[in-house]
Formats: C-alpha cells, structure tokens, sequence
C-alpha cells in the first residue's frame, strides 16, 4: 500500500492530560490534536481547574502548573462542553493511554458525567517501547515542552502518524537508573555514555516471599498481590522491598488473582495489554502510578 493512501485514512486526536493531583489524578490541563486525512488540522490547549484548585507538590514540579495558573480557568465540567465533540465516535491516541484516559474517565465519574463512546484507542507508547522524550528522539520528532499537554499531544499525533507510515516499531531498550545517592553531575555523565538503555532489575527469591509478621494491617497493600512494571526514580529492588514490609504478596506476572499494579515510567508493554484485557472482563485490579504510589507510602 502506498504511504498516502494509509495516512489519507488517517483521522483520529492525540490527547495528553497533565494532573494537579496524585491519588486522585485530577485534571489540570488537556492538550488536544487533531487529525484527518493524515494532517494535524487543528490544536486545542485547555487549563483545567481541579476540585478545590488543590495540588500535589510532587506534580507541579514535573509541570509547572500551579493553583495561581488555574484559580480563574474553568472546571472539568465546563471544559467538557467546549471538547466533548473531539471524543464522540473519534479514535483517541496517547502516549501511556492507560493513564490519560483514566484521568479522562476519573474527571467524567467526579462530575457525574456520562462517558463518551469513541471508535477506539491507540498508545504510541506500547507501539515504540520507548518514552515520549526518546522515541521523539530516535524518530525525529520536534517535542517543543516536555509535560505541556498541547506540546506532547502533538508529538503523540506525529509519533502516530509515522507509525501509521511504517516508520516505527517497536524497540527494547535497557537503561541504568541512577542510584539514590548518585549526584546529578554523575548521572548525566552516565547518561551521555550509554542514554539509550534501561536497566530493570528482576524481583525474585525472597522478595517473592510474603511477610505479615511485622505489618501494619491498616495500609492499602497488606495481604494484596502486587506486580511492579515499568521503571521508576528509585530502586525497583528497594521499591519491592518496602512493599514487603508492608504485608504485600510480590509477583512477577499479572492475573487475574492480582489486586494492585504498580506502574513506572515505560511499563511493560505485554502487561499492561493483559491488564486491560482482564480489567475489560470485569477483574478488580487497581492501577497505581508512580506518584501515588509515593504519596501513599509516606504514610507508611
């Protein structure tokens, strides 16, 4: 087939949320492309203010959004109304869609509003097996602001639009990940020397082995069985250990026996398919992001 007549049949949007919040993953700004016939035909970039204007700090760090952005912009609800049109009977591509379309549908149950019923969803992220940042790189994708929503939904709809074309596919990257007292001058030497690989260390042996003796029985992953996919700011290994101690039962592969998915940044592209196939099924599994995932454990 030729590469026109792929991309003419090419219509869907690119969207990309930014949170203001962690647990509850409260929108505070959307960035919407559009597509059709296989050019970006229109862009939309939307401030959202989130219940109560309240923000996590650990988000506007990675954003910049902060409450003063958003004490004067409308509330879900309200934009819904400008944006509904985008979503209804559309394919929606994203880069992590797992995330951004539980944002979505999170900020829709809030406000008691129905969901809308789209064509169907695409995440460039389980296409490529890389971030946005590097598949940007690697496909030469002009990614003008890394974490502004209009900025990485356009990126997500080129990204799209090459793999439409036959341009990319997918790749398995390891990377080494900075110790937690490794400087920042030393991480950055370590990654101009070897910035395309991803190192995930293999939690097995002991770290399998549940313990209740010594948990508090109150938090929300004792007696739960927890699989950790992706890559995160800290040590897997001493991530599954604190989870440990918390009365969690570790396991390597998701089923539908499993209560809690950890997810870090780039996760594994065959369970998180497997998640949404057993979460379509009607499986209770909840889904924990990084950033939750802290806010909770400093509880604990």
């Amino acid at each position: 087939m030729e590469d026109g007549l792929t991309l003419k049949n090419a219509n869907f949007i690119a969207i990309d949320f930014e949170t203001a919040t962690a647990s509850t993953r409260q929108a505070c700004q959307i960035g919407i492309v559009v597509v059709k016939a296989g050019d970006i035909v229109e862009r939309i970039c939307r401030l959202i203010q989130p219940p109560g204007n309240r923000y996590f700090h650990k988000c506007i760090e990675v954003h910049g959004i902060t409450p003063q952005k958003t004490a004067n912009e409308p509330t879900f609800d309200v934009v819904w109304k400008d944006i509904k049109e985008y979503f209804v009977g559309n394919f929606v591509v994203a880069h992590n869609a797992a995330f951004d379309l539980d944002v979505l549908h999170r900020a829709l149950d809030f406000y008691n509003i129905p969901a809308p019923v789209m064509m169907g969803e695409a995440c460039t992220y389980q296409l490529t097996g890389m971030s946005l940042e590097e598949a940007c790189k690697t496909y030469d994708i002009h990614l003008c602001e890394h974490h502004d929503g209009l900025c990485d939904a356009e990126a997500c709809a080129r990204l799209y639009l090459k793999y439409l074309n036959g341009e990319v596919s997918y790749v398995e990257h390891t990377r080494e990940r900075k110790p937690i007292c490794e400087s920042s001058e030393e991480s950055k030497e370590k990654q101009d020397i070897s910035h395309s690989f991803i190192f995930r260390k293999q939690i097995k042996g002991d770290l399998l082995k549940q313990d209740l003796s010594s948990a508090n029985p109150d938090n929300p992953f004792y007696d739960k069985k927890v699989v950790i996919t992706g890559v995160f700011s800290v040590e897997r290994l001493e991530l599954a250990e604190h989870l440990q101690k918390l009365g969690a039962k570790l396991s390597s592969s998701i089923s539908r026996h499993t209560d809690i998915v950890i997810i870090g940044n780039e996760p594994g592209p065959s369970k998180m398919k497997l998640l949404k196939e057993l979460k379509e099924k009607g499986f209770d599994i909840a889904e924990i992001f990084e950033a939750e995932l802290m806010d909770i454990l400093s509880k604990y």
